[in-house]
């Protein structure tokens, strides 16, 4: 009885240690905009793996590679780089997929000793759906993101946690951004400007 005891409190005892060692978790950012415009000339421009750079704010040039890669260039036309690749592309539903493969290093940060790269966006196994539906009102456009943050390790006891941009926060934070520049840019031309 004793020994079965022991084991139970030895078990119990590691339990917070293997909940303080685990990775990062999985962030999600959700942001949603409804356009006074058809699903149909709304996916028309958004649909457009190749024409991110007309309705996204921070890319300032787009080169395609292939069918299914893009080359982002942020802030200017030689500015850091983002390469994603699509992952599929359902017309009939009106929800593309596609993921960030590589990005430019833009800095570095020292943590506890050590040296990390900064990447053009602080987000790592980073995947995107853009979804659209057609609602009252016209188009309600969805856009999800989901990473972890770039810094992998857990050190949950160390002030500050992680390298200065590295964290959590530093990701959704860029990622809510991102989507709300861009779907504000997509509903302004869709609704006021050259229209969809």
């Amino acid at each position: 009885m004793k020994k079965i005891l022991s084991i139970t409190l030895a078990a119990m005892m590691a339990i917070p240690m293997m909940a303080s060692a685990h990775g990062p978790s999985r962030q999600k950012v959700i942001e949603t905009i409804v356009i006074d415009a058809s699903p149909e000339k709304v996916w028309a421009i958004v649909g457009d793996f190749a024409g991110l750079d007309k309705w996204l704010p921070p890319v300032a040039a787009l080169k395609m590679e292939g069918e299914k890669t893009r080359i982002l260039s942020i802030g200017a036309a030689d500015g850091p780089t983002i390469t994603e690749e699509l992952k599929s592309l359902d017309n009939e539903k009106m929800m593309m997929k596609y993921k960030i493969v590589d990005m430019s290093v833009i800095g570095q940060e020292s943590h506890l000793g050590k040296t990390y790269d900064v990447p053009t966006i602080p987000v790592y196994n980073y995947l995107s759906i853009i979804k659209l539906k057609e609602v009252e009102g016209g188009t309600e456009v969805t856009w999800t993101g989901k990473f972890y943050r770039v810094f992998q390790l857990n050190y949950e006891k160390t002030k500050p946690r992680y390298p200065k941009g590295l964290g959590d926060s530093d990701g959704v934070e860029a990622i809510t951004g991102i989507f709300k520049s861009g779907l504000e840019k997509l509903k302004k031309i869709c609704e006021e400007d050259e229209g969809c």
